[in-house]
């Protein structure tokens, strides 16, 4: 049997997870800040902040959201949906001054983005086993920003794959964006071990495009898995190396 070589972790809710009170708080705080930087480039007729909030970014992300609800396949264009909230709000934005207001949209969204220590220190023990990793995760933002802050910009050079829905322009489980993080990793699928929270996108999917093995984690939500789909099941993301031990050259693990 070939040896696993290479690891794809999903993203949210398995490397990193959202606490949502601040988020919340983050975005009233940068909305206050966009109005300021909108009045300060003579944008007129502004709404207060907390309106200008709700018109843009509470109604894009229920709409984002509603759209992952509804498992679309196809990505949404974060940006365009972004400035379409803007022209509702009153606000035509020229291109440099567009890209500022969406790196700052951004920035809040990532105050409320919990990377546990203790799996940034898990992620730094596979590499020195010599692992190749990588990222394949739903995700509208997009990667380029994304790489400024933090957590994306604290994983840096320990994930060099980062392959997101917004890129491929498809989402998990289409095939396509499996298949580009398989290429970017740049080793055969019956190498590579799939780590994820979700049960269909995360172990079904990948196993049936070929990939040797998948772990379902625990750590932030608890999906069941009720045909017994996963090869190993973790309470979280530090558990995975000690399994990996006891996996050697491509044994079958036990629920650890």
């Amino acid at each position: 049997m070939v040896p696993l070589r290479g690891i794809l972790f999903d993203f949210g809710h398995t490397l990193v997870d959202w606490v949502w009170d601040q988020v919340m708080a983050s975005l009233q705080e940068a909305y206050r800040e966009h109005r300021s930087y909108l009045e300060s480039l003579g944008v007129a007729n502004l709404m207060p902040a907390d309106e200008l909030m709700d018109v843009i970014a509470l109604r894009m992300y229920q709409e984002l959201d509603a759209s992952y609800e509804r498992r679309d396949l196809t990505e949404r264009d974060f940006a365009e949906t972004f400035r379409r909230y803007l022209r509702l709000a009153g606000i035509d934005l020229p291109p440099e001054a567009f890209q500022e207001l969406l790196r700052r949209e951004h920035a809040a969204i990532c105050q409320g983005t919990v990377l546990p220590p203790a799996s940034l220190e898990a992620l730094e023990e596979l590499r020195r086993r010599g692992y190749r990793l990588g990222m394949v995760s739903n995700m509208d933002l997009l990667l380029d920003i994304m790489r400024l802050d933090p957590p994306v910009r604290h994983l840096g050079g320990l994930i060099p794959v980062k392959v997101l829905s917004s890129g491929v322009g498809l989402r998990k489980p289409h095939p396509r964006i499996y298949e580009a993080a398989l290429e970017e990793l740049g080793l055969p699928s019956e190498a590579v071990l799939f780590v994820g929270d979700r049960v269909l996108e995360d172990i079904r999917t990948p196993k049936a495009l070929g990939v040797r093995a998948a772990v379902l984690s625990h750590e932030f939500r608890q999906e069941e898995d009720l045909a017994c789909e996963a090869d190993a099941t973790v309470r979280a993301l530090p558990d995975l190396v000690p399994l990996l031990e006891q996996w050697p050259n491509g044994g079958h693990p036990n629920q650890y």
